[in-house]
């Protein structure tokens, strides 16, 4: 293949096509404990944590675990004391280029989807898109991607 023939993916290219679906979730009143040890066995860095409607109010990282721990947080005491509250979040509809965008401007590592009704329905990471980066690289077809030559 002629490398002016690499794979590329559309310029609409959308969220959709990288998230992860329907992510787990943490309820804002659940342990820290108990976010940790769903984090590490599902190997996640990042949990959405949602109200007792299912919508999103913040977002724990393992990092925001570790800083709440060593400032004094107790393992017993809920999410909701040590997540980010104000939390960027994106539709399945925006686009890839977008999302970047939030992710660079505001240094962040994932981005909760919010679906219609502001549900969760997903979550894209900076690993879903250096993934995606990867397989443009090596002219690999995009993981769930069509592939325009």
């Amino acid at each position: 293949m002629d490398h002016y023939q690499r794979q590329s993916i559309s310029i609409d290219a959308t969220v959709a096509d990288v998230m992860s679906f329907v992510p787990l979730k943490v309820p804002a009143y659940r342990q820290i404990t108990d976010a940790r040890c769903e984090m590490e066995i599902a190997n996640l860095r990042h949990l959405p944590v949602v109200d007792g409607d299912g919508l999103l109010i913040g977002i724990i990282s393992d990092r925001d675990i570790w800083r709440g721990l060593a400032g004094g947080a107790h393992p017993s005491d809920p999410v909701e004391t040590i997540m980010t509250r104000r939390v960027a979040a994106v539709t399945p509809g925006t686009t890839i280029l977008d999302a970047l965008d939030i992710m660079l401007e505001r240094k962040i590592g994932a981005l909760p989807v919010e679906g219609t009704g502001e549900q969760v329905v997903g979550i894209v990471t900076e690993t879903d898109l250096l993934v995606l980066l990867r397989a443009l690289i090596a002219g690999s077809p995009p993981p769930r991607l069509v592939a325009e030559i």
